[in-house]
Order: C-alpha cells, then structure tokens, then sequence
C-alpha cells in the first residue's frame, strides 16, 4: 500500500512539473509571436495576451529581451506588459520586481516611454519599491531622463535615504535650474517634510488668482505634497462659494465654484473620504451640488482627517 501511494505522489509531482514545464515553454512562445507581430505592424494598436500569467516572474525575466529592443515600439509593449502582471495581484515580490523593471524605461531613447512608465510608478505603493529600486531612483536623478520633473516627484514620494540631500546638491549644482524640475524639486522637498520647501510651495499658491489655471495646473501638485497645512488651505478653498471656475460642461457659459474639482483631487488621499471615486478619478454621484455639500459638512465634523502618505 505504502509503495503504491508513493508511485502516486510521484507521478502526481512529474505530471505537474511537466504541465508547469510545458506551460512556461507556451508563455514564451506565445510572447515571442505576440512580439514579432508589434515589430512588424509598428504603427498598429496590439492587444495584450491574456494567457501570459502562469509564471509571472518568470515572465518578466522573459521579457528583459524586448526592453531592450531596437524598436521603440517593442520596448513600450514590454512595459506595458510588465505593468499588467500586478493587475490584481498582491504579490509583493512581484510587485517589486515590476517597480524594478518599470524604472529603467527612464532611461530609455523614446521619451514617450519615459513618460509611460513613469505614470505606470504613480499607482505602487512605497513598499513596493525595495533597496535597488531606491538606488536606481538616486541614480537617475543624477541622469536627469525625460520627464525629469515627474522623477523628481516620485523621487519625493518614496523619500529613500539621502533624497533631500541630493535634490538640494542637485540644484546648487545647476542640474535642477529650468522652472519645471526647480518646482519639482520644491514639491518633492515638501513632501519629504521640508518646512522651508512647504512655505515656498504655499506662498506661490497663495500669490495666485483663484481660477481654472490655479486649480488645474497647481492644485494637483499642492495634493501632492501630502502636507495638512496644504490640505487645510485647499479645504478652505472648498468651502469658497466664489464662483471663479469654468464649467466641464462644454455648452454652458455659466462659471462654477472651484470645490468640485478640489474635492475629486482631495478624495484619493484622505483616509475615510466620505464619497467614492471612480477609476477615472470622478465622484461616483449624480447630484454634485450635494455631493460638494457632504463634502463640505465631513471636513467640519472631521477636522483632525488623516491623509493617506503610502500612495503617490
């Protein structure tokens, strides 16, 4: 008896160990087929495969090849993959492995891609950038890549050790100087925690006009920063019933109150928001007008709020 059920748990482990064998060899295949069709329809929209996810960090070492492609267009599809691996996946040392993966597209040729990626690193969490990933983020910063101003900014974020000390070596130096990544620089300082670098970014806040370019442009970047005295100063904005805005209703010339925008950019980071967000970043309700309202009425009973600082 005991010598039949060990032949069945050894037939069981090479059965299995072939299926995984023969599934990975599948993958592969399929990944190559999938790529020799973007380099030749360069120009052409491709739909990711969706039988790509029996060994996902296997995958992602198969797809090492095509990052570094010759043709810009594989090189964007390698990221894009290895950013759809951790779609709704809690992995953590998958998640790392694709923060890891996700970052040398900074240093890529194609800017565009730069930019890609660089949207695709917003959405992890702190912990899903690991000990290279902190030294990869020192590094570039030095490299000053395309899209300069979000690295900065992620640079922030993250806040590995010695950021603060490299980003004010950067601008002493001369590498931070255009408005852009200068401004960056202020934001990430003041994410970090940096008192001279929140005052800075508040009195340009405060200096502005309240209109659609302050709260389009500048708002989100003062989000950003995640610091409450920020965050109050936006509450108080939200409570303004000044009608400086445009309407998102292209046909109506009538201006708006600006605290519905603000309340869509102050809902991903405060723990508790009492209204949800859709995907698109847009409050889930019909009725804005009391919806702006409940928003109002939950900052009063909750002035002590707790912002979210592990999400960018």
């Amino acid at each position: 008896m005991r010598t039949i059920l060990i032949s069945i748990i050894c037939i069981t482990i090479v059965v299995f160990s072939s299926n995984t064998a023969i599934s990975q060899v599948s993958s592969k295949v399929t990944l190559q087929s999938f790529f020799n069709e973007v380099a030749k329809k360069t120009n052409t929209f491709h739909k990711i495969p969706s039988n790509l996810d029996h060994d996902k960090l296997q995958l992602l070492i198969d797809l090492e090849p095509y990052k570094n492609d010759s043709i810009s267009n594989v090189r964007k599809y390698s990221y894009l993959i290895a950013n759809n691996l951790t779609a709704g996946d809690e992995d953590l040392l998958l998640k790392q492995n694709v923060v890891n993966f996700l970052l040398d597209g900074y240093l890529d040729t194609n800017s565009g891609i730069c930019g890609i990626v660089s949207d695709f690193l917003k959405n992890y969490p702190k912990n899903d950038y690991d000990h290279r990933a902190h030294q990869k983020i020192r590094e570039l910063l030095y490299a000053s890549p395309s899209y300069y101003h979000e690295l900065i900014k992620l640079a922030g974020y993250i806040n590995a050790d010695s950021t603060p000390e490299i980003l004010h070596e950067l601008i002493l130096s001369g590498i931070i100087k255009n408005n852009e990544p200068y401004w960056a620089a202020q934001l990430a300082l003041a994410r970090i925690g940096k008192q001279p670098a929140i005052e800075f970014c508040m009195n340009q806040l405060k200096s502005m006009k309240i209109n659609d370019d302050l709260i389009y442009d500048y708002v989100p970047d003062i989000v950003y920063t995640h610091q409450r005295e920020a965050i109050d100063y936006l509450i108080q904005l939200l409570h303004s019933n000044e009608k400086n805005c445009e309407s998102s209703n292209a046909e109506s010339t009538e201006m708006i109150v600006c605290g519905y925008r603000i309340m869509e950019y102050l809902a991903p980071i405060i723990i508790n928001f009492p209204l949800k967000i859709s995907d698109s970043g847009d409050i889930e309700t019909d009725n804005y007008p009391e919806a702006l309202q409940k928003c109002r009425d939950w900052f009063i009973q909750n002035p002590y709020y707790n912002i979210n600082n592990e999400r960018y």
